[in-house]
């Protein structure tokens, strides 16, 4: 069933690989805490630009339970981490309709960088393919 075994042993090959090696696993670690804490500092920042005043220390709190609530059986998360931000954030005063306007932001801005970024990378393959129809044809004349 779509080849399950065969990832899951190229995974657990890639272990036994590294294993040896502690200072990768650490970089790895170092590298996921830190990408944690730019989506943490993110949602603050959004928090901050929708006028809710809410301290970073909570929201290091509350973003990661939100964050392994989407993680339920969900389209995309949504419906759990609505839920989560605004149960977590209706702690420390935070209205409904604000909670909800927050989540909604932290999901997305990054569908719209995705989306450019589909966007560039196609205009970017059909740039590669024209270059290199280009060549193709200097070699054939």
């Amino acid at each position: 069933l779509f080849r399950l075994g065969e990832r899951i042993q190229k995974f657990l090959d890639a272990i036994r690989f590294y294993s040896d090696s502690k200072i990768v696993y650490i970089k790895i670690l170092l590298i996921s805490l830190l990408g944690q804490v730019f989506v943490i500092v993110k949602a603050y920042c959004l928090a901050l630009a929708l006028g809710i005043e809410v301290s970073l220390i909570y929201m290091f709190l509350a973003v990661p339970i939100a964050i392994i609530l989407s993680m339920l059986p969900s389209i995309n998360g949504i419906g759990f981490r609505e839920g989560g931000y605004v149960i977590l954030l209706a702690k420390v005063g935070v209205r409904k309709a604000a909670a909800l306007s927050l989540s909604f932001l932290t999901l997305f801005i990054p569908i719209l960088i995705s989306i450019a970024g589909g966007i560039l990378f196609m205009l970017q393959k059909k740039v590669v393919r024209e270059e290199g129809a280009e060549i193709v044809e200097k070699t054939m004349l």
